[in-house]
């Protein structure tokens, strides 16, 4: 498969692509205008990508210095109206989380996604390391696909998202979903790009009174997330036993059911909205539970954001 491909696949037309070149198709489609990065395996081809599409699109892609470099520069282009992507590895975002952690106290006006590919059992990383952590602390909120064509579709979707709620969104990828191959239907790319535009006396500022605004944002998304086609329910609704998942343990879990026989025995619900949690919808997956179960890699987060709704 050529990585044109990847570009110019048609509407339609499903196309072999591997999690990180699904996630650079999504934002080809939401009209991305500016990518930014510093390159660690898992996440590298989704720049590599970007960069070999920017003539045609007309987008500006770059290696950055480090880390917290190409968050700015997506971060400026956001500022001024512009839809930006900035892709790093796990271990990435410790160097870049002083300045998200200030930044998203201002918020964004272009969509701003940042895609944080983790490496459970550190395939090639020195540990295990889950974003999920430091965007709970910066106050971001995490999407987390499950397949390569959800991973475009979440990426396409994380433009908007961001801008409804004036913030930066996090997607969070693993290896096994930015390595793995699968079939992807590419949708249209956006027709019409953005110019980059800052108006006289707007600024971004970031004080501690803005921490509200930050909390804000994190209700908005807890709302918007409700009705989020990122998160459903398999199997029988009054099944008294709950398996809740996110991420690849979704595919680990519906492969488990299906090879043990338990598929029409035991209710199987994805959450694709990490944080903050769509409560309502979990709640009403528990009504009929006497057993809960939880499949997930690393780090028990789901499990642990569940118990405290």
């Amino acid at each position: 498969m050529s990585w044109k491909d990847v570009v110019y696949g048609k509407p339609g037309e499903k196309v072999l692509m591997n999690g990180n070149e699904a996630i650079a198709r999504g934002c080809l489609e939401a009209g991305v205008c500016v990518a930014s990065s510093y390159p660690g395996s898992p996440s590298s081809e989704i720049t590599e990508t970007l960069g070999k599409a920017a003539a045609a699109f007309h987008l500006h892609a770059e290696w950055s210095t480090n880390e917290i470099v190409a968050l700015e520069v997506a971060a400026a282009a956001s500022f001024a109206g512009l839809r930006a992507v900035c892709t790093m590895k796990s271990d990435g975002l410790n160097v870049a989380l002083d300045f998200l952690t200030s930044m998203n106290l201002g918020g964004c006006k272009g969509g701003l996604v940042l895609v944080v590919a983790d490496d459970p059992m550190a395939h090639s990383s020195l540990k295990e390391h889950d974003s999920r952590n430091l965007a709970r602390a910066a106050q971001v909120p995490v999407l987390e696909p499950s397949t390569p064509d959800e991973a475009r579709d979440m990426a396409r979707w994380a433009f908007d998202f961001s801008e409804e709620i004036r913030g930066p969104v996090l997607l969070r990828s693993v290896t096994r979903v930015s390595h793995s191959r699968g079939l992807v239907e590419p949708k249209e790319t956006a027709a019409k790009k953005r110019t980059a535009e800052m108006p006289p006396g707007q600024r971004f500022m970031t004080f501690s009174t803005f921490h509200m605004k930050a909390r804000d944002r994190l209700q908005l998304a807890s709302g918007i997330n409700e009705t989020s086609p990122f998160n459903f329910a398999e199997g029988p609704q009054d099944a008294e036993t709950v398996l809740f998942c996110c991420g690849t343990g979704y595919l680990y879990a519906r492969e488990a059911l299906k090879l043990l026989g338990l598929v029409q025995e035991v209710k199987l619900v994805r959450v694709g909205t990490t944080h903050p949690l769509p409560e309502k919808f979990i709640m009403s997956q528990l009504r009929c539970a006497r057993q809960v179960i939880f499949a997930e890699e690393v780090r028990p987060m789901l499990e642990e954001s569940v118990l405290l709704l």
